[in-house]
């Protein structure tokens, strides 16, 4: 059993999960039962006395939660703690058997596989290098369940666990974040870290030829690093696999949107006649040498050196 779905008819909201390697390892009567308390947490986590009727196509999962329990440990213990949830909200609930074969929105929705480019996460010494050099940092703006790397998190979907959903949706001056998003939105990113003065910690590819490489270099307001090779400290939580492109290398910014901020710091590196994004060597990448690769900006030279 890989993922888990749940619809709510009321409303026609959706949500859907993948389970994590070790929740792999549970029963399947276990797992179809937290994936009942999964979809009434995310669907009814601000109702107060209510009645809510629950559909399930487990026999097992039905039982221990009409009975209120039951002889397997894991599974009453389940059972009693979603009931506790309910009464401490008031809801009275009523669980009914549904065919599988009629259950068809939940199954297409347990069948769901989500971006694996979401759920690469940097291994756990490399980001405690990270914090050491820049943080703390108090919220990991692009996770989810399986990456997050710091307990107050933004999922870019429906997560119980999150403290929101969507990154942008929030004003990022109200935090210090850590970042390290999709690629393909680190324009969108940039361009709020400056509409909204924020400061924050930012995980990019040395893609000098990107069109938001020289707008990051601009906003770089203290010593930045690069990472080691990306088969070493990417990770994929769920399968415990690591990145396999070589060739590519990560470097972590501290950016601020504050002019003052990163005017302060870029005053402190040496002056140097190539122009804006403008690297010293001619290769994409940056030539990467044991003192690091360097990088212009308002004709300042920034040197990356290794973490």
């Amino acid at each position: 059993m890989i993922g888990y779905g749940a619809h709510d008819v009321t409303n026609n909201l959706d949500m859907s999960g993948i389970w994590s390697k070790e929740e792999r390892q549970k029963h399947i009567n276990y797992l179809e039962l937290k994936a009942a308390f999964l979809a009434l947490r995310q669907f009814c986590e601000n109702s107060h006395g209510e009645h809510v009727q629950l559909f399930l196509d487990n026999t097992t999962a039905i039982k221990y939660l009409n009975k209120m329990g039951g002889r397997k440990t894991s599974l009453n213990r389940l059972a009693k703690q979603i009931w506790l949830w309910c009464m401490h909200r008031k809801i009275w609930l009523s669980v009914f058997f549904i065919k599988g074969k009629l259950n068809i929105k939940a199954d297409a929705l347990s069948r769901q596989k989500l971006n694996a480019d979401m759920e690469w996460m940097i291994v756990d010494n490399i980001f405690a290098q990270i914090m050491d050099k820049f943080g703390p940092c108090d919220i990991d703006l692009f996770a989810s369940k399986y990456n997050y790397r710091l307990d107050k998190y933004v999922s870019f979907g429906p997560d119980v666990k999150a403290f929101a959903v969507n990154a942008f949706s929030l004003n990022w001056s109200d935090y210090y974040a850590y970042i390290f998003p999709p690629f393909s939105v680190l324009s969108a990113v940039l361009q709020k870290i400056c509409l909204e003065r924020a400061t924050a910690v930012v995980i990019a590819p040395l893609f000098s030829t990107q069109p938001w490489f020289p707008v990051m270099l601009k906003l770089v307001c203290k010593q930045p690093y690069i990472l080691p090779k990306v088969q070493n400290i990417l990770q994929n939580p769920k399968t415990s696999q690591n990145h396999q492109l070589k060739n590519m290398r990560l470097g972590v910014f501290m950016v601020s949107g504050k002019n003052c901020v990163k005017e302060a710091f870029q005053k402190t590196l040496p002056i140097s006649s190539l122009d804006h994004g403008e690297k010293v060597h001619k290769n994409n990448m940056g030539h990467i040498s044991k003192s690091g690769c360097f990088f212009v900006t308002k004709k300042r030279l920034i040197n990356l050196i290794h973490l």
